[in-house]
């Protein structure tokens, strides 16, 4: 019951925030938007080739940035292209290992919004590109560096804050689903994202 009640509640805000948008439609259809923050990736690495079945390490949080544009095709929906860059080191405990992750992604995002005044929550979902680099390295010696294309998926939401009609900011968090392979492991770059951001409207 109580499920249900939030449901219906989220669908009403959903319903007022399409009828206010209907309204404002001296808003720009373009945007460009700068994002910066963190990425937290929600497994252990392996490193490739150390002893029969390598070294497990603990993954740790790393940058994330990306320049995204985006535009309205209603005032409640909204396709977004990005391209970026996050990254991610892991050491084993007792120190002989490192991997690190250096990713570009480029994404396709869609976005459901609703606008409720100067204010802009949102949900999204889309598909991406990832070029990962995998650098490793025991001891002091390097053992492997590759590069490879994968695919995934994305889901997250968000919220834009209207500052005047050409410029917004905002905070956005990400889920990722992609699982590159390196020398016949899986190496999952599963994790959250999460970004502040600013925006121009053009």
């Amino acid at each position: 019951m109580k499920a249900m009640s939030i449901l219906v509640s989220a669908f009403v805000i959903l319903l007022i925030g399409m009828a206010q948008a209907f309204a404002q439609t001296d808003k720009p259809s373009n945007y460009l938007m700068f994002k910066a923050g963190f990425y937290d990736p929600s497994h252990n690495f392996e490193i490739e080739g150390a002893g029969e079945s390598g070294i497990d390490i603990n993954a740790e949080s790393g940058f994330n940035g990306e320049v995204a544009i985006g535009h309205y095709f209603a005032p409640f929906l909204a396709l977004e292209l990005g391209a970026g860059y996050f990254e991610n080191e892991g050491r084993t405990a007792e120190q002989t290992g490192r991997v690190r992750l250096n990713v570009v992604p480029v994404v396709l995002t869609g976005k459901l919004l609703a606008p409720l005044g100067r204010v802009e929550p949102y949900i999204l979902g889309g598909i991406g590109a990832y070029l990962t680099d995998y650098d490793t390295e025991v001891s002091t010696s390097t053992v492997n560096t590759n590069t490879r294309l994968t695919y995934g998926l994305h889901a997250g939401g968000g919220v834009n804050f209207d500052i005047t009609r050409m410029f917004f900011v905002g905070a956005e968090a990400r889920y990722l689903w992609s699982e590159p392979e390196f020398g016949g492991r899986d190496i999952r770059l599963d994790g959250f994202t999460a970004t502040g951001d600013i925006g121009f409207r053009f």
